[in-house]
């Protein structure tokens, strides 16, 4: 078998010199915030150690600010791909930990071509590379299986002592503040609106999105759109159909708008980056799912207070009722002015 171990373990042996850490996470925004309690606690284990993540040039934003993290950019032309390749061997990690729940030819390769003595992943077949196995599985959620993964490294972890929240600099806020200035809009009065995801299994109607904001607006609240580039024009149009509703302008990156949202007071959204970076915050969320057990444990918001409306259909959020939104917008609308007395 080309790939099984002579012996695995559940993780690399305490009494190991670790110098430089090389951690797999080439994904999506969304994954990689979950991921932050998990890399600030390799770091928290190993101070000294170099620590350098793969990512991609989308997700990579997320990470900008944090301490002492190297990075290599995953790239798909197969050039550039050859070359991150050997920026992985070059950095010559002792220990490759990937991050992702899946199988995953990609890092696989990276796995093997890096030359780590340890290389740490949730368990898998026999015939995996991963000489470090960890019992990580998709009944946990997302942030937990991360952590189980990482325990392969660092041993049983405490994330409640880490924490995960979506570092922002002086300069997103700035941009924040500006808009906040300009649009004259009091942020407590917001309801956050994402209408944008990462698939066409995760979007919401148009028409139902401005039924939606009307009802926001019937309670003396403002909609406040959020949404991808393409959706621009989406935006525009619920806007202008729903009347008191107000859009935030487009952002450089990811950050801007996670600077915008850090500041109101709850996000009803499909199941994208937005209510993950939203709970990062301790901003309630109403997410909306397709169906399914996976997207309900495995990607749901965690916070005791959001609430998770999902679909009877597994591809697709029409079977989620407008009734059943405004129900949930109305109850976290209470219990924010329930807090505030």
């Amino acid at each position: 078998m080309l790939f099984s171990q002579r012996q695995t373990f559940h993780r690399v042996p305490a009494d190991e010199k670790i110098e430089r850490i090389l951690l797999l996470r080439q994904d999506k925004i969304g994954d990689m915030v979950v991921s932050l309690p998990a890399i600030r606690m390799v770091r928290k284990n190993f101070p000294e150690a170099r620590i350098c993540l793969l990512v991609s040039r989308r997700n990579a934003p997320v990470i900008e600010y944090e301490e002492r993290v190297e990075k290599i950019f995953y790239e798909k032309a197969p050039h550039k791909f050859f070359a991150s390749l050997i920026k992985a061997r070059k950095f010559h990690p002792d220990v490759i930990i990937d991050l992702q729940m899946k199988p995953s030819t990609t890092s696989l390769l990276y796995v093997l071509f890096s030359g780590a003595r340890w290389k740490v992943g949730g368990r898998r077949s026999e015939k995996s590379p991963f000489n470090v196995q960890v019992p990580a599985n998709k009944s946990l959620h997302i942030v937990d299986g991360t952590a189980k993964i990482v325990s392969g490294l660092c041993g049983d972890v405490d994330l409640s002592q880490i924490c995960g929240e979506v570092k922002i600099s002086e300069v997103e806020l700035a941009f924040a503040q500006k808009f906040w200035s300009r649009s004259r809009i009091d942020p407590k009065k917001c309801v956050g609106v994402n209408i944008s995801a990462g698939s066409p299994t995760r979007f919401f109607q148009k028409e139902k999105f401005i039924e939606i904001c009307r009802f926001i607006r019937g309670k003396n609240y403002i909609p406040l759109l959020f949404y991808a580039p393409q959706d621009l024009s989406a935006a525009k149009t619920i806007k202008v159909s729903a009347g008191g509703t107000e859009m935030i302008p487009q952002t450089p990156t990811i950050l801007h708008a996670a600077a915008i949202l850090k500041t109101i007071k709850i996000l009803l959204s499909p199941d994208t980056s937005l209510i993950h970076i939203a709970e990062s915050f301790n901003i309630p969320v109403i997410g909306l799912y397709p169906k399914g057990e996976e997207n309900r444990v495995w990607w749901g918001p965690r916070k005791p207070e959001s609430i998770i409306l999902q679909s009877n259909r597994t591809n697709s959020l029409d079977g989620i009722d407008v009734a059943d939104v405004k129900k949930a917008v109305e109850e976290m609308l209470k219990n924010i002015e329930t807090s505030r007395q």
